[in-house]
């Protein structure tokens, strides 16, 4: 499944260094730029014009495909950026192509990131869950739907999340 767990006496590990590595290289982004953002919030992405012709239709549905399956696993910072980088998989221009492509510029930078569960749990201390949620207003250009999310942490470590239009 491509998870690295290391266990430790205090804490679990999950990270998917190797996972990542090997898409970098399936899409040639191996030796790219890193950049500190995922996604460059100053541009905006709108659905094309259906008489527009597709650009990569299929290599941008497998880069998204691809990423998805890492949000679902080990990087649940990056679940907004690619719900919104998939509403575009039915009809990707160049810019969208090139939005996720930053993906992969913020994965060279990132791919030792992981996620770490703590496990020093005892009687004295108790469990602590923490919970955000957020919403905008009508923020999709195309739509003018709301996106709204929540996020679940027991003792700092995430539990749960979700995001939605």
């Amino acid at each position: 499944m491509g998870i690295e767990i290391l266990y430790t006496a205090t804490s679990l590990e999950l990270q998917q260094t190797q996972y990542i590595t090997n898409i970098l290289i399936r899409f040639g982004m191996e030796n790219s730029r890193p950049v500190s953002t995922p996604i460059d919030f100053k541009a905006t992405l709108v659905k094309a014009d259906e008489s527009e012709p597709a650009y990569e239709k299929q290599l941008y549905q497998q880069m998204i495909g691809s990423l998805i399956y890492l949000v679902t696993c080990t990087y649940p910072d990056l679940d907004f950026v690619m719900l919104f980088l998939s509403w575009f998989s039915s009809h990707p221009l160049l810019y969208h192509y090139t939005a996720v492509k930053r993906v992969f510029h913020y994965l060279v930078r990132t791919h030792t990131t992981s996620l770490i569960y703590t496990h020093h749990f005892s009687k004295d201390i108790p469990l602590l869950i923490t919970s955000y949620s957020d919403a905008d207003y009508a923020s999709c250009y195309n739509t003018r739907c709301s996106v709204s999310g929540y996020i679940f942490l027991l003792n700092g470590c995430i539990i749960s999340w979700l995001l939605k239009k």
